[in-house]
C-alpha cells in the first residue's frame, strides 16, 4: 500500500485555500477500511474520500488556513507506510492587492541619500506573511 499524487501529502508547496488532492493505492493490502484524518491550525479539517473501484482511493482536503498540517493515512486501523504526513501549508498570497509608490520609486533619480515611498497593502485578514524590501545602491 503506498500514497501517490501527493500534492496533498507533500512537506511545502501546498497555499492556504488551495485544493489538496492525493492518492492511496491499496491493491493488494487485502481486506479493509481506508480512514484519512487531517489536523490542522483550526482542527480536524473534511476530507473527502472516493473509492475508484481499483483497489485506489482518490482524497482531497482543502486547507484553509497557513500552517502545519498533520495528514493521518490508516488502513484497517495501521498506519500506511510514511503515515503521518506533516504537511507545512504557507499562506495564500495575491500581489496585486498590494501598491507601492511615492517618489523614491517614481522618477528614479540617483545619488539622493534619502527619498520616500510608501506600500499600501490593500486587503488585512488573519493571514499574514512577510513584506520585504531591499536596496541596492549602484
Amino acid at each position: 500500500m503506498f500514497v501517490n499524487n501527493v500534492t496533498g501529502v507533500e512537506p511545502t508547496g501546498l497555499k492556504a485555500g488551495q485544493r489538496a488532492p492525493f492518492t492511496v493505492d491499496a491493491k493488494g493490502a487485502g481486506d479493509g477500511e481506508l480512514d484519512v484524518f487531517v489536523e490542522g491550525p483550526q482542527g480536524e479539517e473534511k476530507v473527502d474520500v472516493k473509492n475508484n473501484g481499483d483497489g485506489t482511493y482518490s482524497c482531497i482536503y482543502y486547507p484553509g488556513k497557513f500552517g502545519k498540517y498533520v495528514v493521518n493515512v490508516t488502513w484497517s486501523s495501521v498506519q500506511v507506510p510514511n503515515s503521518p504526513f506533516n504537511v507545512k501549508v504557507a499562506p495564500a498570497v495575491d500581489a496585486s492587492r498590494i501598491k507601492a509608490y511615492g517618489p523614491g520609486l517614481e522618477r528614479g533619480k540617483g545619488f539622493y541619500p534619502f527619498v520616500s515611498f510608501s506600500v499600501l497593502i490593500l486587503h488585512l485578514s488573519t493571514n499574514f506573511g512577510l513584506l520585504a524590501l531591499t536596496h541596492e545602491r549602484v
